[in-house]
């Protein structure tokens, strides 16, 4: 992809997304319930034997009614903005309707919005040391969660301290 695109795979769609912090309780119940389905799905180290579907929370980062433009506003300078996104699977690809990204350092935010303009989803392609700024800038202005649904963890974004520890763990 050149440098003014950038592709994501439609199974990474919202794997590490932001959530309202009313949605923190729900995503902590999730992340439980995804620890034990694939203990009891895990296929010896092969995979495993059955695929969990997640619930919809109950409330939605739309909720927040977060305008694209206050959004980008958050995201630090050095993060160069792509307006060209794509989607797809093996060698299929086509555009991400109303999708922006943010690049740095070889990582990715996404951020998805409605006909108006509003921020309804947020997703990255991994969160690293050097982002944590970044992360408790946003709950500064709208208090969030990070799911990180691979790992089954939740962070409360607008404890700095939990931010901070999240991300020396590695991902």
């Amino acid at each position: 992809m050149s440098s003014d695109a950038v592709w994501f795979h439609e199974d990474d769609y919202c794997q590490i997304e932001l959530l309202p912090k009313a949605a923190e309780d729900f995503a902590r119940r999730q992340a439980g319930e995804i620890d034990t389905f694939s203990a009891a799905h895990d296929d010896g180290g092969q995979g495993w034997t059955d695929i969990y579907l997640r619930s919809e929370p109950p409330t939605s980062l739309g909720d927040l009614r977060i305008a694209l433009g206050d959004f980008a506003n958050v995201v630090p300078p050095e993060y160069r903005r792509i307006d060209k996104v794509t989607t797809g699977y093996s060698t299929h690809a086509e555009p991400a309707q109303r999708t922006v990204a943010w690049r740095v350092r070889g990582e990715t935010v996404f951020a998805g919005y409605d006909e108006a303009g509003i921020v309804d989803a947020v997703w990255f392609s991994d969160v690293v040391p050097g982002m944590e700024e970044f992360l408790i800038r946003l709950a500064g202005r709208w208090p969030m969660i990070l799911a990180h649904w691979p790992w089954s963890r939740v962070v409360d974004l607008t404890d700095p301290a939990a931010v901070r520890a999240f991300l020396s763990e590695g991902s």
